[in-house]
């Protein structure tokens, strides 16, 4: 009986946990990608004193109340000279500028004039202070951020601000690529009669870079036992990870299995009952030391992509001290949906629209121009073979 999608993905997961990646402290300039190999916490309150949120005057409340508080300076973001104020001033102050203390709320500017005795008058109304205190939005000591984020540009701001310069995160891990075929020509060639371009390779380097791993081109393998060994023994001896395309499914030309059966990789399974990508391999070097793992991905570039999205990715995010979290929802379908067999679980390309989602036009795992339409796969479970309109399905999010 075929392998479950989620037998599979389990064991997929259980092999990441072997081959975690070290740790490397990055500048906050290059960290954008990786992942944090620790928790980090604040060294300083955020606001690190009482700040005036907006461009007015600060002040007593009671005192605008009563009436014309007397001016007496003005205060700009960076200025440390004025801490305090007494029963009936104000100053002028700018966004960011630390408050004096005695002030409870900043008038803003719009809603005040000054007279020409250096006294300020308020036309708007009392109640909101303006004013971020101390520790608002961080306490020092604060944890900010876990072990296991990774890390986008929206973080860093709060990394820089916190003393966090040379965040200590996660190796990104090292995955080179094989491409199989006799047929197989790089883009840059116009393919000649039976010749067909390597588009998996361009294909599966992107998703590795977007998934925060560091891919690497060893080559197109012919369809020899030794071409195919040859290009593995490269992988193997500079990356943690192997991904080869083609050449894994069961015919006397799919040679994958052979060759890495002789370089010592033994499967920990070959195909699962997912639609695309059936024929899927995924093995790893026995003998002592770090494993070396192998995925063996079909070579129609639809099943290609949908198995690197659906196992490839969460091993990598595993390995690379992620929480293997796939982004996923539940929206209501478009038009319905109907398939002749329910044997397998299905992912098909398509696109949300207006709150719910719809296939794209798609023939088939050759047809790699219907991900180009698509921005998530639709997800159809196993033994479900129609899916009524306006039905809650579940949609695996596309980067």
């Amino acid at each position: 009986m075929t392998m479950t999608y989620e037998e599979a993905l389990g064991l997929v997961l259980s092999g990441a946990e072997r081959v975690r990646t070290g740790h490397e402290r990055m500048t906050l300039d290059g960290c954008a990608g990786r992942v944090l190999a620790e928790d980090v916490f604040s060294d300083v309150d955020i606001p690190p004193f009482d700040t005036s949120a907006m461009d007015g005057y600060a002040c007593r409340a009671r005192d605008l109340a009563a009436g014309r508080p007397r001016i007496i300076a003005t205060v700009q973001a960076g200025a440390s000279g004025l801490t305090s104020l007494s029963d009936g001033e104000c100053v002028k102050i700018m966004t960011g500028a630390r408050v004096p203390a005695g002030a409870d709320t900043v008038a803003v500017l719009e809603e005040t004039s000054e007279t020409e005795e250096g006294t300020l008058v308020f036309s708007g109304t009392t109640g909101i202070s303006n004013i971020l205190r101390r520790g608002e939005d961080v306490k020092a000591g604060e944890k900010i951020l876990s072990a296991g984020t990774r890390l986008f540009a929206r973080h860093i701001a709060t990394l820089a601000s916190t003393g966090n310069h040379e965040p200590l995160v996660y190796e990104k891990p090292r995955v080179g690529v094989v491409s199989t075929g006799n047929e197989l020509v790089p883009p840059s060639k116009k393919p000649e009669g039976t010749e067909i371009r390597n588009s998996n390779s361009s294909q599966i380097l992107a998703q590795l870079k977007a998934s925060g791993a560091a891919g690497s081109f060893v080559g197109i393998a012919r369809d020899t036992l030794d071409d195919i060994e040859d290009r593995l023994r490269r992988s193997f001896a500079s990356c943690d990870v192997t991904i080869l395309s083609g050449g894994v499914s069961v015919s006397e030309f799919d040679l994958v299995p052979g060759a890495l059966g002789r370089l010592g990789v033994q499967p920990v399974f070959h195909g699962v009952a997912i639609k695309p990508g059936k024929p899927v391999y995924f093995g790893k070097t026995t003998g002592g030391g770090r494993p070396h793992f192998v995925f063996g991905l079909p070579g129609k570039p639809v099943s290609s992509f949908v198995v690197f999205e659906i196992l490839v990715k969460p091993f990598l995010q595993k390995m690379s001290g992620m929480s293997p979290l796939p982004g996923r929802l539940r929206l209501p379908l478009a038009g319905g949906f109907v398939r002749k067999s329910g044997a397998r679980m299905e992912f098909i390309p398509a696109r949300m629209r207006d709150g719910g989602v719809m296939p794209v036009q798609f023939h088939g795992s050759s047809h790699f121009h219907a991900l180009s339409n698509a921005d998530v796969l639709l997800v159809v479970p196993k033994e479900v073979t129609a899916v009524a309109p306006d039905s809650l399905v579940e949609v695996l999010l596309l980067d």
